[in-house]
């Protein structure tokens, strides 16, 4: 799933997911099935949580820069 993470967006992820979820949820899978569904669900779970901690970051130090912004001359400070 490296390379695949490149060009996965957090949505298809999530949806991908969410369809292994159900498919878990509402049928009888195949042992051997069963054990590639698994791993698939956890490498999108890794890749969301690494993806929304990145995200929380990111508005983390927007939100910072926003709270320096010098209303006086309409410039933000670095």
């Amino acid at each position: 799933m490296e390379n695949e993470q490149e060009t996965l967006s957090y949505e298809q992820a999530y949806s991908e997911l969410r369809q292994i979820i159900d498919r878990l949820e509402n049928s009888d899978v195949n042992i051997d099935v069963l054990t590639k569904e698994i791993e698939r669900a956890e490498s999108l779970l890794d890749f969301c949580n690494k993806r929304l901690s990145q995200v929380e970051v990111d508005v983390q130090e927007l939100t910072k820069r926003l709270e320096a912004f010098d209303e006086q001359n309409g410039e933000l400070t670095e």
